[in-house]
């Protein structure tokens, strides 16, 4: 393995020291790696340290492989690390494991060459989207830092064309009266400069829309002006769509557990403020929850509730069962994002929700 790796921590879990001993010896040189004799210690770790993967046997007291493995896939903090599944008792286990979200599978005991590619393809696929996310995180911060300097400089650039304006008031009527003009058209150069500067990738302008908010149904719209409400408990992924949401000149309040969000969603809708969008993550806990409970109150008849998920195809279902109107999947990406926003804009979703019903 290369040396990037040296640093990377991998977690052990099996109820045979034998079998612990045997990967220790496998690995120590590459990886710092931690031990656990069951699921429920696994768990413990899992919440202390940062674990870039887990080897994770299937049969044990307690909380068995099975059910750690269903834990982090429910949990969003641990649900990206790859997970190696091995048994030496059922290999008619394969097919749920992978099911349930294992990367891979092996029979145990297994020659260590082939646990060591397995394990190092697994990091690396890992490694690499870590790497991606990361970077667009960091492109979608600079993109937005510039953008925010340029509009600080044509303010700065706006107030001094207005104290321009007011220094020339001193001047005869006939050279104040030219010098007025050639301001104000100054001004409005900058304030084009502004707007374009504002629309979401170099000209996207929003699109009308309807919406039905407290007193004002059928209020005309435009993006710009919807008002959009997120809920997710992963600080990260919050300020990342946050950051897309603002770029995109959308305006956007969160939460980050289901109670703060409940009680802002019924003030808003109380004070005819209502808003029209509301983005969950699905892996928070209790989420199924949560979204009915919007659906149940009377906020949240005109609200558009869109489910974030990595896992589309294993919680659809549930997610449409329980109240969820649209699906975008994770990682969101800003054009996603636009597309499912200028749909909302243009009135194409409020009717396939009416149809629908």
């Amino acid at each position: 393995m290369s040396g990037m790796l040296e640093k990377l921590v991998m977690l052990v879990v099996d109820d045979m020291e034998v079998n612990r001993r045997a990967l220790r010896s496998i690995f120590e040189k590459e990886y710092e790696v931690l031990e656990a004799a069951d699921g429920g210690e696994a768990l413990g770790i899992l919440e202390k340290r940062q674990v870039d993967v887990v080897i994770l046997d299937i049969v044990m007291p307690g909380l068995d492989g099975v059910g750690l493995l269903g834990r982090m896939r429910a949990d969003h903090a641990l649900r990206d690390i790859p997970v190696l599944v091995k048994t030496a008792v059922d290999e008619t286990m394969e097919a749920m494991m992978l099911e349930r979200g294992a990367d891979d599978f092996i029979l145990s005991p297994c020659e260590p060459m082939v646990v060591k590619y397995r394990v190092r393809n697994l990091v690396q696929r890992y490694l690499y989207r870590k790497a991606v996310h990361r970077q667009e995180f960091l492109e979608d911060q600079r993109k937005r830092q510039a953008q925010e300097a340029y509009v600080r400089q044509l303010s700065e650039e706006i107030k001094k064309e207005g104290q321009a304006l007011l220094d020339c008031c001193g001047e005869t009527e006939a050279d104040g009266q030219n010098i007025i003009r050639t301001r104000i058209a100054r001004i409005l150069v900058l304030a084009d400069r502004i707007g374009e500067s504002a629309a979401p990738h170099g000209g996207m302008n929003p699109l009308p829309v309807t919406t039905a908010r407290g007193n004002s149904h059928g209020e005309k719209r435009t993006l710009d002006c919807l008002r959009v409400f997120l809920l997710d408990d992963n600080e990260l992924t919050r300020s990342y769509h946050l950051s897309m949401l603002a770029r995109l000149g959308v305006q956007c309040d969160c939460a980050a557990n289901g109670t703060d969000a409940l009680h802002e969603l019924r003030r808003a809708y109380l004070t005819t403020d209502s808003y029209d969008v509301c983005f969950i993550n699905w892996n928070m806990p209790d989420v199924t929850g949560i979204v009915r409970e919007i659906r149940s109150a009377s906020f949240g008849s005109a609200l558009f509730v869109v489910g974030t998920t990595g896992a589309r195809e294993s919680e659809e279902a549930e997610m449409i069962s329980s109240g969820v109107d649209y699906i975008l999947e994770k990682p969101v990406y800003q054009a996603a994002l636009y597309r499912f926003l200028t749909d909302i804009c243009g009135g194409i979703l409020q009717k396939k929700r009416s149809a629908d019903a």
